[in-house]
């Protein structure tokens, strides 16, 4: 298991489009994928889970990793969360 604390950073938090952003990269990977914020755990492969958090910009969130693939899912996670997800139109 792997984890690692990042700030939010998109202007907007996560609302559907960098939820959704997230879901769709973290579904391929072989690994659980959760995050937790305000004492509560939320799955990365559901983007509902998510958006229900309520997370907005500069909230620092937890992502835990576990599986074959835990290491290569939280750094395909920190590289969206901390450009802002820059790679797509999710603002």
């Amino acid at each position: 298991m792997v984890s690692g604390k990042f700030m939010i950073v998109n202007e907007n938090g996560l609302h559907v489009r960098p939820a959704g952003a997230l879901v769709s990269m973290c579904r391929p990977f072989d690994a659980d994928v959760m995050l937790k914020f305000n004492e509560t755990e939320y799955n990365l492969k559901s983007v509902l889970g998510i958006v229900s958090a309520n997370i907005k910009f500069g909230d620092v969130v937890e992502f835990v990793c576990n599986g074959p693939e835990e290491e290569a899912a939280l750094k395909a996670i920190e590289e969206a969360v901390k450009s802002g997800f820059s790679g797509g139109t999710y603002n």
